[in-house]
């Protein structure tokens, strides 16, 4: 931090941090990922790379506790190759924020972000999974639509009545296991669920930590599933907590996958599951599997991968193992730079 409060701010967490604004930072480029506000700072500052690129850019879910109305920017900020922040970027959205004094936005003017160039619309899903999260920090009750989905979760009034169920109350009951009996309820409704909102529900517990009974009911569910239905339950399946269950099972389901028919489910691998390529095991078979969908998507996969935290290293390994397919070694080959 600056020596002088005359300094300039180095981005904005430190502005927040002068003007006594707690500031809760998350990366929304897969998941919803809390990042911590240090983290962003030394990001701000040109220290470190953004931990979590997505397609070139930091993509940033910030909530900013101002009393009443917190406000909630979305900024998805262009990076270098390396993974560093443009300090030009940095600057810019300084300078609209120079005269905002963020502890007294009256929710009626200006938003001073509102325009910026580096804005985006998080998609549905992760915008409710993002107020579901900013809405527990901050002490709020849950939306409407939670105690619908905690009974529509019993059963009581017949599976197929999922129609009135909203987004925003599935990512609260994902928000909130560890609350009442929730985590019991989605255990027991995941078997039985038909598939539009178990879909929905997998995809909002991927953004939280899943106990034990859910991700083994989500597990059974996947070794089954199929189609859309197999790639949402992995993602669901990448909150469990205990790795191994799911990284036998998804070795298991991409040596059997077909890649022109299954792009969705490679594409969660990549999007969601990409920690678990660290497992050779898994690495080598979606490997197998990506190099089936050609070139062009193999290489942009694999330069998209090899950005993220260990993630040249495992890729590189199971690139260069000796079991690998011709195939395999003809995609790696034909890539810009080998990982």
């Amino acid at each position: 931090m600056p020596d002088s409060e005359t300094e300039a701010p180095q981005g904005i967490a430190d502005l927040c941090a002068r003007q006594g604004v707690p500031l809760h930072a998350f990366d929304m480029g897969r998941q919803l990922t809390p990042v911590d506000v240090e983290t962003l700072a030394a990001v701000e500052r040109g220290d470190t790379p953004w931990p979590l690129p997505f397609q070139g850019r930091a993509r940033l879910g910030l909530v900013g506790e101002t009393g009443a109305d917190p406000f909630v920017w979305f900024l998805a900020l262009p990076l270098d190759e390396a993974g560093y922040l443009h300090p030009a970027v940095r600057d810019d959205l300084l300078a609209r924020l120079a005269e905002a004094p963020l502890r007294e936005q009256d929710p009626n003017e200006h938003d001073p972000l509102g325009d910026n160039p580096y804005g985006f619309t998080p998609d549905p899903e992760r915008m409710a999974a993002l107020h579901a999260r900013a809405g527990r920090l901050l002490g709020r009750e849950p939306s409407a639509y939670y105690e619908h989905v905690r009974i529509y979760l019993t059963g009581a009034h017949g599976w197929d009545q999922w129609a009135f169920l909203g987004l925003q109350g599935l990512a609260d009951i994902a928000e909130r296991l560890d609350e009442a009996d929730n985590a019991e309820r989605v255990a027991g409704a995941i078997p039985q669920l038909p598939a539009t909102p178990f879909e929905a529900l997998a995809r909002q517990l991927e953004h939280v930590t899943l106990p034990e009974p859910v991700a083994a009911a989500l597990l059974d569910r996947a070794e089954t599933a199929t189609g859309t239905e197999a790639a949402a339950a992995l993602r669901g399946l990448t909150g469990a907590a205990d790795a191994a269950p799911r990284r036998a099972w998804l070795t298991r389901r991409l040596g059997g996958l077909d890649p022109e028919t299954e792009a969705e489910f490679l594409a969660a691998v990549a999007g969601r599951a990409w920690a678990d390529l660290a497992d050779p095991a898994v690495a080598g078979a979606f490997l197998e599997a990506l190099a089936g969908t050609g070139q062009e998507v193999f290489s942009k996969t694999i330069t998209e991968l090899v950005a993220l935290p260990g993630m040249r290293s495992a890729l590189r390994d199971a690139i260069a193992d000796p079991a690998r397919s011709e195939t395999v070694s003809r995609a790696a080959a034909a890539l810009p730079t080998l990982p």
